[in-house]
């Protein structure tokens, strides 16, 4: 669906010959899928930050929930943060 979401304007999904999806990627994406996960290590974290967007940790992983990926990286660079290690994925 990544891959789509840059190459296709419209995309039909079938099972055993029907249509059982059809739209544009991204509201595809809205309906089926969360906002966007900014992973990062939680060793690059060495302060402690309070995020507008929620947080929950994984291990050594902190996951930060938020629709606004510029901002939320950009409260990471404020903080002195190295973004080393950083993944953003959909949920």
């Amino acid at each position: 669906m990544d891959e789509a979401q840059y190459l296709c304007e419209k995309i039909v999904i079938m099972d055993h010959g029907k249509i059982i999806e059809k739209g544009n990627p991204e509201k595809l994406l809205k309906k089926h899928f969360g906002g966007p996960v900014i992973k990062i290590p939680n060793t690059n974290l060495s302060k402690k930050i309070k995020f507008t967007c929620p947080i929950e940790i994984d291990g050594n992983v902190i996951k930060i929930h938020c629709h606004n990926i510029d901002s939320a990286i950009q409260e990471l660079i404020n903080a002195g943060v190295s973004l080393s290690g950083l993944s953003i994925e959909r949920q």
